[in-house]
């Protein structure tokens, strides 16, 4: 298991809690080494809690959730020419905190309303 595992082993492969396996206590605790904006961070993760709301709260994980919503809409990857389509994405939801204003934002952009099939 990696330091990304730790925190979730505390669930079992049927996603149930539990705190010990083979009547020893589970051991959730990982220090995670994060790059962020081209220096590297280190996280102390307590538990999987902990863990989901550093990724809601990255903005990394943010880009590459507005890359693939991109993708899904429009049915193939991200061209250069698409990446003020994708950071205008990107804006709308920081600003609205919607996922609708992301979409929204997409489906009135130019690389969306004429696009070529």
């Amino acid at each position: 298991m990696d330091e990304y595992g730790f925190p979730f082993e505390q669930f079992d492969f049927i996603a149930q809690y539990r705190n010990q396996e083979l009547l020893r206590p589970i051991v959730t605790n990982s220090v995670l080494t994060i790059p962020v904006k081209g220096k590297t961070k280190k996280y102390e993760i307590k538990d999987p809690y902990q863990f989901v709301e550093l990724l809601a709260n990255s903005q990394r994980v943010q880009e590459v959730f507005m890359r693939h919503l991109f993708r899904f809409f429009m049915g193939r990857n991200e061209r250069l020419s698409d990446s003020q389509t994708i950071i205008a994405m990107n804006t709308a939801y920081e600003s609205e905190g919607s996922l609708k204003s992301a979409v929204k934002s997409l489906l009135l952009s130019n690389t969306y309303t004429q696009r070529r099939l």
